[in-house]
């Protein structure tokens, strides 16, 4: 088995792991559960999307990731918003250099954009990606928002 055979096997594990502890209501499991996931956010997602290079597994894995309904809970969305920070800009590059229209679907139903969408599309904007930019924002945003990025960007 291939090492981002394994990584990818790993990572649905432990997002299984996570949907069983998140429905113990037990305070041991709830403290287990908040130490995974902090290891995950931190290690595990990051620095696994930061070594694929298989841009379909690791659309496979954040789309499964993203849209289990069992996975909607604040963590998880600090976990994206991680994803796109500043510190993580090779996450935001490898975005931009693919075609992810299906995982940045599967997020904006999730995630309310106004936080960090802009940041995303100055970092398509920032690898001369102009048209690119404009059709992400022109897909996931009001015309208002679109209207606000022109002027601000």
């Amino acid at each position: 088995m291939a090492m981002n055979q394994i990584a990818e096997l790993r990572l649905r594990l432990c997002c299984n792991l996570l949907i069983v502890l998140r429905t113990r209501e037990s305070t041991l499991f709830n403290c287990y559960y908040k130490d995974l996931w902090r290891q995950i956010r931190d290690m595990w997602i990051i620095t696994w999307l930061h070594n694929n290079t298989d841009a379909n597994t690791q659309d496979s894995v954040l789309v499964s990731y993203v849209s289990s309904s069992d996975l909607r809970h604040p963590d998880l969305i600090q976990t994206i918003q991680l994803l796109f920070s500043r510190d993580n800009s090779h996450i935001v590059q490898y975005l931009a250099s693919h075609n992810h229209a299906v995982f940045l679907q599967d997020i904006s139903r999730i995630l309310d954009y106004s936080a960090w969408k802009f940041e995303l599309m100055r970092a398509y904007l920032s690898t001369g990606q102009d048209k690119r930019a404009f059709d992400i924002v022109k897909e996931f945003c009001g015309e208002a928002d679109l209207d606000y990025f022109i002027q601000v960007g």
